[in-house]
């Protein structure tokens, strides 16, 4: 892509700036183009038919994601030998991120502890909800990785449902109602976080607005930070003491006009 509106390069990433933008000459003019990574096809009507990337890219809930990101912090856990990470549907229909982990020496592996090391080095949205252990991974003819052949989220090595943590406390009960009616669910875990529960970011603005009717001073930011009923409340009682009461038109006494 191009035009008057295209950035010079990345701030302070010589190497990338190289890698992704172009000077090239066209009908005799010399201009500036962006590599978008992505992969395409123009068709006999002059149509561009967009086929996929050229790298691990994906768009997850309005965040760009780099897969390779992922399996590269995945690959560097010492019980991890090979990882790959897709975007998949869930059950309910739901695009999710899906990792699939070859154990080194075939060791059992903590699901659990693996998700911690992914949260402790990457955002809340980066981290896989789904989770399966494999002996091996796909590759194709030429020893590459296979993602087509990627199994099915629903197999034997999948992460099994944990019981839900209800709310407690004033604050979790009226944000988790409100969450539910929003978001649509029922009975979710307060523990639970938007990404895993599939919220974009359009969902996330206005369950921001509705915990602003209600009361809540909140903005939408606390939200993004704080992606789970629990540590909201958290964030929210925490805030209470130290932070004034906004005024509300009843606090302001109407005072009379004079002269004419």
């Amino acid at each position: 892509i191009g035009g008057d509106g295209l950035a010079l390069g990345y701030l302070g990433q010589p190497d990338l700036t190289a890698s992704a933008f172009r000077d090239v000459k066209i009908a005799g003019q010399h201009t500036r183009l962006y590599k978008t990574g992505d992969l395409a096809i123009r068709e006999a009507d002059g149509h561009l038919r967009l086929l996929g990337r050229r790298d691990g890219q994906i768009k997850l809930r309005g965040f760009r994601i780099e897969l390779g990101e992922i399996e590269a912090r995945l690959r560097a856990h010492p019980s991890v030998s090979a990882a790959a990470v897709a975007l998949a549907k869930g059950s309910s229909g739901i695009d999710q991120l899906a990792a699939y982990v070859v154990p080194q020496n075939n060791e059992d592996l903590d699901q659990d502890m693996l998700k911690r090391s992914l949260a402790d080095q990457l955002p809340d949205y980066m981290v896989p909800t789904a989770w399966s252990v494999v002996e091996a991974l796909p590759q194709t003819t030429n020893g590459k990785l296979d993602r087509k052949a990627l199994p099915s989220l629903r197999t034997e090595g999948s992460a099994p449902k944990k019981a839900v943590d209800l709310p407690s406390g004033e604050t979790e009960t009226k944000i988790a109602a409100i969450w539910g009616t929003v978001l649509g669910l029922e009975n979710t875990s307060v523990t639970a976080t938007l990404f895993q529960l599939g919220t974009d970011s359009l969902g996330i603005f206005r369950l921001a607005a509705r915990l602003m009717e209600a009361g809540f001073e909140i903005e939408a930011r606390d939200v993004f930070a704080n992606p789970s009923v629990r540590a909201l409340a958290a964030h929210i009682d925490a805030a209470k003491p130290n932070k004034p009461k906004r005024p509300s038109l009843k606090d302001f006494t109407r005072t009379p006009r004079t002269g004419t």
